[in-house]
């Protein structure tokens, strides 16, 4: 992205010193039957006319700098969603580690207590195995949470351009923005980068047709101005030239030169009356110009939808965080009841414990959950062209 704006950049500044002035000196030494001339020479010359190919020129670079920078900006955006998304997947990694350490302590907990009951006589032997599986898969969860830690690390800070560092640690923001209003977003979908940027290919084909169209049937030829004093004297020159818009003005002086002066002018036109070439510009151009309205049109419609799936994204990401608070808010309540009901006599410590993970499981359901609402609102945003780096 950097790179194709600095080329849009170079590109541009190319253009535009095509139609700067240009400043040339220099000198001559002419020699005829034994007489010597020496001359100098000076000449300046700067593109004037409007509709030259050096100032159309000019006009597409300026365009495609435009463009190149709206490229530059939605792709920072991108990259802002993806680092987000990077970032919270290793949070979350390290938050469910802690809940698969958790698990596998009461499943040891629990396969212990099995073996007792089972030494008792107390528990049969499918309650005994059914106990070890579930210790198995407790080891096979906490080894998985752990793959998808280093995994989702090493993605983060890949991206970073880093080595593997501390475990992210900034939860996403407790309270989030309400669902925004339809058709005020949509209102604001004119500067979304992608539909920016297809307007500005619109304009640019729009402006290369008048340009073919223009040019098709602009004379070409010179106007010329000159005074001197004869051939290998002192002289003043004008020139304008029509095909490339180029105003250039020369002049020699030739020390010691004599001569009387005089004026003269030329006017040279050449019309295009057949010219398949510029035809051929002009179709091209209508081409290019009826593709552009397509582009634009699908780019305003892919905008549309885009905007519409993620607003509808975010409603669902927030009424599942409020769904996995009510869950968590249950679970925090059974564990108080667990702990009286212990405290009672009434349950082993092993229930306790199992009601503590039921809490855990339902605090990492609800910080999963405000990750996914927090990302959803992010994706929105992008989705809106409001997304900064800042963010």
């Amino acid at each position: 992205m950097e790179a194709q704006y600095r080329s849009a950049e170079v590109a541009y500044a190319k253009a535009l010193a095509a139609v700067g002035f240009q400043v040339l000196g220099g000198g001559g030494y002419a020699y005829t039957e034994g007489t010597g001339q020496a001359t100098l020479q000076a000449s300046l010359s700067l593109g004037v006319l409007p509709y030259s190919p050096a100032s159309e020129a000019l006009r597409a670079a300026r365009k495609a700098l435009e463009r190149a920078e709206l490229s530059l900006r939605a792709g920072k955006m991108d990259l802002v969603l993806t680092l987000a998304q990077r970032y919270y997947a290793a949070y979350l990694a390290g938050k469910n580690l802690e809940v698969a350490q958790k698990a596998l302590e009461v499943a040891q907990s629990a396969y212990r207590a099995a073996q007792a009951r089972r030494a008792q006589g107390q528990l049969a032997p499918s309650g005994l195995l059914q106990a070890e599986a579930d210790l198995k898969a407790a080891e096979a969860a906490l080894a998985q949470a752990e793959a998808d830690r280093v995994a989702s690390l090493a993605a983060l800070y890949a991206l970073l351009g880093r080595p593997v560092g501390l475990d992210p640690a900034t939860p996403p923001p407790e309270t989030l923005p309400s669902v925004p209003d339809l058709e005020t977003a949509l209102r604001g979908l004119s500067s979304l980068p992608e539909v920016a940027r297809a307007q500005n290919t619109l304009e640019d084909a729009q402006a290369s047709l008048t340009y073919a169209e223009r040019s098709r049937f602009l004379p070409q030829g010179s106007l010329i101005l000159a005074y001197g004093q004869g051939t290998g004297a002192s002289s003043l020159g004008l020139n304008l030239n029509l095909a490339t818009g180029t105003l250039s003005v020369s002049g020699t002086y030739a020390p010691g030169a004599g001569g009387s002066g005089r004026f003269q002018a030329s006017l040279s036109l050449a019309l295009p009356l057949v010219d398949p070439g510029g035809e051929a510009q002009v179709a091209a151009a209508k081409a290019a110009l009826e593709g552009a309205l397509a582009a634009l049109d699908q780019a305003r419609f892919s905008a549309e939808a885009t905007l519409r799936g993620r607003l509808a994204a975010y409603r669902a990401a927030l009424d599942q965080l409020e769904a996995a608070q009510a869950a968590h808010r249950a679970a925090v309540q059974g564990e108080e009841e667990a702990r009286l009901r212990l405290q009672a006599g009434l349950i082993s410590p092993l229930e306790l414990a199992q009601a503590q993970l039921a809490r855990l499981r339902a605090a990492y359901a609800v910080e999963s959950a405000r990750v996914s609402a927090y990302l959803a609102w992010l994706a929105l945003q992008r989705a809106q062209g409001q997304l900064e780096v800042e963010q």
